[in-house]
């Protein structure tokens, strides 16, 4: 995922227009944002009263079920977090769709070498909600430039009373004031949650490369642009472009970095 006025995006743009050989899908997606203008008191000052309320609740857990959240920023000590929360991974329902952090050891190896080598640069923050001692969520933040973007999230769905994800989010917008950041980012899979912390959202993309030989050539025909024009053939084309075949309006189109738009707040 790139936002479109990000530097990366602008040089993938250069690249794929340069290569008629190089074929790519697009999907356009929003990326959710919490503005950050002060502590979470002084945002929870200018929310709904349905969203205090909401807060109020994930208080009471805090104090009812002995909760805390932990914002770990070294090495250290988040090599000595990571195995405590192989659990809460596979108790998520992105372990079991298959997409848990710690699914397999392709993932484990990923998420955990980039989390330390960042974290060796500061520019991680992992935060983890815990009952006692037991982890029951956790969100993996990266730093990047003026913003704190919320990389992975996962909860225990057996420990939905501990709001784990309400306890996290007021610490992370916390952790972004101290650290002088403009907002927290949580990326544009859209959910219910999100949607209730977002503040504005700004347009991404998503986007699929495919190498320019035969073989890539293949995995982007099958199934990527045959599923494509079979929508279309039933009149219900998706938001996917598949470039530069079945989108005329040239490589990635509305890339206006004025992209800015503000949304309702929750």
């Amino acid at each position: 995922h790139a936002s479109r006025d990000a530097p990366t995006y602008r040089e993938l743009a250069r690249i794929f227009a340069s290569s008629s050989r190089m074929v790519y899908e697009r999907v356009d997606r929003h990326q959710h944002h919490t503005r950050v203008d002060g502590d979470f008191e002084t945002f929870l000052r200018g929310q709904s009263k349905n969203f205090r309320k909401t807060v109020s609740k994930a208080q009471r857990a805090t104090r009812d079920l002995g909760l805390a959240v932990d914002v770990l920023r070294s090495r250290g000590e988040i090599e000595r977090a990571l195995p405590g929360l192989v659990a809460v991974s596979a108790a998520s329902w992105q372990g079991h769709a298959g997409t848990g952090t710690f699914q397999n050891s392709l993932y484990r190896r990923c998420y955990t070498e980039t989390t330390l080598a960042l974290a060796d640069v500061g520019r991680v923050r992992l935060m983890v909600c815990r009952r006692g001692d037991v982890p029951v969520g956790f969100i993996l933040h990266l730093i990047e430039r003026d913003r704190l973007v919320a990389l992975k999230s996962e909860f225990d769905e057996a420990e939905s009373a501990c709001m784990a994800g309400w306890q996290i989010a007021a610490a992370a917008i916390d952790e972004a004031h101290v650290l002088g950041l403009g907002e927290v980012t949580t990326g544009c899979f859209v959910t219910e949650f999100k949607q209730r912390w977002t503040t504005h959202r700004s347009p991404c993309a998503e986007l699929i490369a495919f190498a320019p030989s035969l073989a890539g050539t293949l995995s982007f025909a099958f199934p990527h642009l045959a599923k494509e024009l079979i929508k279309r053939a039933r009149g219900r084309p998706s938001v996917a472009r598949c470039l530069p075949l079945l989108d005329w309006s040239g490589p990635f189109p509305g890339s206006d970095p004025q992209h800015e738009r503000k949304v309702d707040q929750p």
